[in-house]
């Protein structure tokens, strides 16, 4: 008898564990079958550098996913303004967007310097910056208090120039100009002291607010004064390099957890191709996008660097007193050599 129910429960045990077996090999192929959809925002024009990174990055994806991860790019504000994308990454109801890494200053303070004018040499200078030690821990506050992860925030830009409705050849000519600004403290307060009188509008609105008057300029990367056709209403142009930018790529972080270790991989391999072709193209694109413009009409003005440098000198310990980036960070970052 004893024998008889010792070799049931035997029995009993070997079928449990073949079937627990049988279900873990189920999930396991389930799993492998798996695809993801993506949604990957810009609020650049189709043919920006931004979202042909962005495309680039989403055929890589889908290449090396066989296909699993299905990277939809949506392109000039589909999905709303930078804030409201990236407040849509964070909150897990979008999964990535891409544009300019100083959009993340709303998050992580340090990140607003990006936008300070006169504040970097030259992009080198902000890539040492963001790949060295106060770059990483700007990526793990991300992740940690706000639920973003940065797959890269080195994707090189043009450098922001300005571009207007009348002639700009000296600082004096600033004066009172109803200047198109991204609505961050760096750029306000530069452009304020500078004389101008900074006019935060969205990027989709403001083509029509060149035309109503609602401003009177903008101060944008040369290129996408040529992709989003501001030329047309703003036939001005004078080259400033006062901030040498770059792009973030970021995704929700409990999405990106919720994928197998191999699709993170391919991802971030994803996020490692895009910007060798990003900064490759940039290379060339200033140039290039102000010979369109002048030859559609645009007028070239040389304006002295030197005098606007000046204006923005003590806009940086203004804002740290303020406390729109740690105190120390702006001496922290002329220290790089």
């Amino acid at each position: 008898m004893k024998k008889g129910i010792i070799l049931l429960m035997l029995v009993f045990l070997a079928v449990t564990v073949l079937g627990c077996g049988s279900g873990n090999t189920q999930n396991a192929k389930s799993q492998e079958k798996k695809k993801w959809t993506i949604r990957l925002g810009t609020i650049q024009a189709p043919d920006n550098v931004v979202t042909q990174t962005a495309i680039k990055f989403a055929e890589y994806a889908k290449e090396k996913s066989g296909g699993r991860l299905d990277v939809q790019v949506l392109p000039a504000s589909q999905l709303g303004s930078a804030k409201e994308q990236i407040e849509s990454v964070k909150l897990g109801s979008q999964e990535m967007f891409t544009d300019a890494t100083d959009w993340l200053g709303a998050y992580v303070p340090e990140y607003n310097i990006l936008g300070l004018a006169f504040a970097f040499r030259d992009q080198d200078h902000v890539h040492k910056f963001l790949k060295g030690p106060e770059g990483e821990k700007m990526i793990e506050k991300l992740i940690t208090s706000h639920g973003i992860r940065v797959l890269t925030h080195t994707l090189d830009r043009v450098p922001r120039n300005l571009l207007t409705t009348r002639p700009v050849k000296s600082i004096a000519d600033l004066k009172g100009l109803k200047l198109r600004v991204p609505e961050m403290p760096a750029y306000v307060e530069a452009w304020k002291a500078m004389g101008a009188a900074p006019t935060p509008l969205a990027l989709g609105e403001l083509y029509t607010g060149l035309e109503q008057g609602v401003v009177e300029g903008l101060e944008i990367n040369t290129d996408s004064m040529y992709t989003q056709k501001f030329y047309e209403v703003a036939k001005n142009y004078a080259s400033t390099g006062h901030v040498f930018a770059t792009c973030m790529l970021i995704i929700n972080e409990k999405f990106y957890q919720s994928l197998p270790d191999d699709m993170k991989k391919v991802l971030q391999d994803a996020a490692s191709e895009a910007e060798k072709y990003n900064n490759e193209t940039v290379k060339k694109l200033e140039m290039d996008s102000v010979e369109k413009m002048k030859a559609a009409g645009v007028v070239v003005s040389q304006i002295n660097i030197d005098e606007m440098r000046n204006a923005v000198k003590d806009v940086a310990y203004k804002l740290e007193e303020k406390g729109i980036w740690p105190k120390g960070l702006y001496d922290k970052v002329q220290a790089i050599k």
